[in-house]
């Protein structure tokens, strides 16, 4: 009996694990395993009487999705005041991550600039760095990526973003679009300056 009993619970262990695959959510269950008591007076019959068991199963999702960023355009593009001062926000990096435990950390991989920005680690935030002015039409470019510091995949390294490329222009920038091809169908017997 004790083993029907395991089997009936790794059946049921499986079958959770199974929903929790196929539906891929945060599963939290309770189940009552149900057995009968079997006579072990010699008469080989069963007492009838049943006994209850309860079993709670937690399954959690595990860290196993990369960030990614969200900013578009990629590469990403930001301009900065010629005369900004230290400190200056110019542009806010943002990733996000399936995963529910995430926790996202920003970084500078590859200054171009002679050290001219910063990269907040905790919130993504872009800042000026020094008092020296900017050039008019000077392209300051930085290599940035965001890991997830929950999702580790060795001692050393934890899933992270590809590098990406941010290009801070001095001054301002043309105007810019974000996708190659925009379409917008119009009714032919739409009024004239009608939305």
């Amino acid at each position: 009996m004790f083993i029907l009993c395991v089997c009936v619970f790794v059946c049921l262990v499986l079958r959770c694990i199974y929903l929790y695959f196929k539906y891929y959510s945060f599963f939290s269950g309770e189940f009552v395993r149900k057995s009968r008591r079997v006579d072990g007076g010699g008469g080989g019959g069963d007492s009838g009487d049943t006994d209850n068991q309860r079993v709670i199963l937690q399954i959690t999702d595990v860290n196993d999705e990369p960030p990614y960023f969200i900013n578009r355009p990629l590469p990403m593009q930001a301009v900065v005041k010629l005369n900004a001062a230290p400190n200056t926000p110019v542009f806010t990096l943002q990733a996000r991550d399936p995963d529910k435990d995430h926790d996202i950390h920003y970084f500078l991989v590859r200054d171009r600039t002679g050290g001219r920005f910063e990269v907040d680690e905790k919130s993504g935030v872009v800042r000026t760095r020094g008092s020296e002015m900017f050039q008019l039409d000077m392209e300051y470019v930085l290599y940035v990526k965001a890991e997830d510091q929950n999702g580790r995949i060795d001692d050393k390294h934890f899933q992270s973003t590809p590098e990406e490329r941010l290009s801070i222009v001095g001054g301002k920038r043309p105007p810019q679009f974000y996708l190659p091809k925009y379409e917008k169908t119009i009714p032919e017997n739409a009024a004239k300056d009608s939305e």
